[in-house]
């Protein structure tokens, strides 16, 4: 939620390292891919030179407070009330588009398999809308894509069945997310 991640840019973190923003995974990702997925070659180069830009653009950004991996899986829910955070392992100063861009890309990345798609889509959608005050849109998408290349990079990780349909399908997303960036 919004308000999470408001709450921790008040925290003060004048002494703390600055932490790898999450696009700098990115090509990383994308030349894994690439590799293991080299019919899908051009695409990734696309995308690793839009993710390089990206990272130039984020140098440019004012880094703030971040969980750094704010996900579903870190937050303690009662009701509908978020009450607590998990894994503080990676909090630290960084890129606050990172607090939007990862659990976005979460969502995204369940629903393409969830049978409530469309509620997670429109769920990631209001978060993006509700943080555009934050962070910029577009530097949210670039970095969701970056975050995506990451999790497309799980199926063949885990050599599951037909990872290599699963991977070329969160690709297909990530073109999706920046083409609507």
């Amino acid at each position: 939620r919004v308000d999470l991640v408001g709450r921790l840019r008040s925290v003060d973190c004048d002494d703390l390292v600055a932490m790898r923003h999450r696009l700098r995974d990115g090509p990383h990702h994308t030349a894994l891919l690439a590799s293991v997925l080299p019919s899908e070659r051009d695409r990734l180069d696309r995308l690793t030179d839009q993710l390089q830009l990206a990272i130039e653009d984020a140098a440019r950004r004012a880094p703030a407070f971040v969980h750094g991996d704010l996900h579903e899986r870190q937050l303690i829910v009662e009701g509908a009330e978020i009450v607590g955070l998990l894994d503080i392992d990676e909090c630290g100063l960084g890129d606050p588009v990172d607090d939007i861009a990862v659990p976005v890309a979460h969502l995204r990345y369940r629903a393409l398999t969830a049978p409530n798609a469309a509620r997670l889509h429109r769920y990631a959608d209001d978060l993006i809308a509700a943080a555009a005050d934050l962070v910029p849109v577009t530097a949210t998408a670039l970095a969701t894509a970056a975050v995506l290349a990451g999790l497309a990079t799980s199926p063949f990780r885990a050599q599951a069945d037909n990872w290599q349909q699963r991977a070329i399908a969160v690709l297909d997303l990530i073109d999706d997310v920046l083409g609507t960036a």
